[in-house]
Order: structure tokens, then sequence, then C-alpha cells
């Protein structure tokens, strides 16, 4: 059984997951870790992890991050799941 990156996706899920649920951040997740979830197993390597939270708690899930060592996206060395990108939504 080919268990891709299962380790780091779930170390990674861990610290995010926390941090929300520390910050009462609302949040789902979408893309290929949903996927996986309903699967239970991982069909592929993941790269990031695609959650959409509230626009007025981002900030607050930012600094959280950056403080772990996580990186806005749009340029630099981005190792897993280590670069945020934020589009806003009506």
């Amino acid at each position: 059984m080919n268990e891709f990156n299962i380790d780091i996706v779930c170390k990674t899920l861990t610290k995010v997951i926390r941090i929300l649920e520390l910050n009462n951040i609302k949040y789902r997740f979408l893309g290929s870790l949903v996927i996986a979830a309903i699967n239970g197993k991982l069909h592929r390597n993941l790269g990031d992890l695609d959650l959409i939270v509230d626009s007025d708690r981002k900030d607050v899930l930012y600094s959280a991050l950056k403080e772990l060592g996580y990186k806005r996206s749009g340029g630099g060395d981005f190792r897993f799941c280590t670069k945020i990108s934020f589009i806003r939504t009506t």
C-alpha cells in the first residue's frame, strides 16, 4: 500500500485544526483532503490544504501560522503546506 505523504498531512492538519479551534475560527476543508477523508486514504501526495475561513478571522489564522514558520504564497522556497493564500468572497 502506498501511503503517499500521510505523515506530513496528518501533522499539518493537527497544527492547523488546533489553531482554528483555539481561535474560534469557523472553517471548511476543500479539495483533495475531502476526497481522502471520504475514501479513508490519500489517493496522491498532497502539496497543500485547501480551506475556507471567515474573512474577519483570517488575520488571526495568518498570525498563528506565521509564528509556526508558514509563509504567504507568492514566492520563496515552500515546502508542504507552508504557503497561505487568501481570496475574498462576497
